[in-house]
């Protein structure tokens, strides 16, 4: 008997997104050779009564999640396995599945918080059931009220604020009030987040998967060094292109010659790791022993 599927209940145009992220996910595990793995996605692609097929013809947007779902893998494992008592918090989660993909590797060290809006935990709780280490938030990246409770709930916490996929939807200037927020409030801490120039924010409508979407990019960030004025305790410990990725060559040997000879191609898309309150900066830290 073939299993009912769950509709899409997400109404919210920029919650929408999180069906991009997870189909990209799901499809790369099922191909032949992948170089990511994540039976939850494609689990959950087939629960859903959604119409992934608007997002199939999109071979960079595939491609470049891959790229940043292993980044941010890779990120929250390292920043595990060298502090304490880390905390991890997926902001603007969707149905990422990123602690049922990690916590092997790390024997359970860490507590992960789920927070996005209401309607998309709700369908999260359909279909990913909280367990005692991922604990589910129903609230904003622009509210405080977690932030401080997660503060007194874990006062000698190490928390990484892991913002995949979320920022370029909004204003700069909420943006930037909740990055303050943060680095007023968590010490030794840091943020994980990409970034889009403003020339790809211009050019939204041609891009693969967005002028499919109702969203659309809004804010841009040309120099990653702008955290750093926000407030004096973020500084950036690095920051990568896309084009720097050797998988991105998936997308055709002239389209990434091209991608990395042009400026506006090459420094279109970034992956940013930031320090709260750290006096580190301009540090490469070593590649993580974590395979996905």
């Amino acid at each position: 008997m073939e299993t009912l599927k769950i509709n899409n209940h997400v109404e919210n145009n920029i919650a929408d997104t999180l069906y991009i992220t997870l189909f990209m996910r799901a499809r790369e595990s099922k191909r032949k050779n992948n170089t990511f793995n994540d039976p939850t996605a494609c689990y959950l692609v087939s629960r859903l009564d959604y119409d992934f097929t608007k997002y199939s013809n999109a071979p960079k947007s595939s491609i470049g999640c891959i790229i940043r779902a292993n980044y941010f893998d890779k990120i929250t494992v390292d920043f595990i396995k060298k502090n304490k008592n880390p905390i991890i918090i997926n902001l603007g989660c969707g149905l990422d599945s990123r602690f049922q993909r990690v916590n092997k590797f790390v024997n359970g060290k860490a507590i992960f918080y789920e927070i996005d809006l209401p309607e998309v935990i709700a369908l999260r709780k359909q279909l990913i059931p909280e367990s005692k280490n991922d604990i589910y938030i129903s609230g904003s990246i622009f509210e405080t009220d977690w932030m401080d409770n997660l503060k007194s709930k874990h006062p000698e916490g190490q928390f990484l604020f892991a913002i995949e996929g979320v920022i370029m939807y909004f204003e700069k200037t909420k943006i930037k009030q909740a990055f303050i927020n943060i680095a007023e409030r968590f010490s030794n801490s840091e943020i994980a987040c990409d970034i889009i120039s403003s020339w790809l924010v211009k050019n939204s409508h041609r891009h693969d998967t967005i002028k499919n979407a109702k969203a659309q990019f809004v804010m841009s960030c040309d120099n990653e060094s702008e955290f750093e004025k926000w407030h004096p305790n973020i500084s950036v410990i690095n920051s990568k292109r896309y084009a720097d990725f050797k998988e991105m060559k998936r997308i055709g040997f002239l389209k990434f010659t091209i991608m990395k000879a042009i400026p506006a191609f090459r420094n279109s898309s970034k992956l940013v790791r930031l320090s709260i309150n750290s006096n580190i900066k301009n540090h490469f830290y070593g590649t993580s022993s974590f395979t996905s």
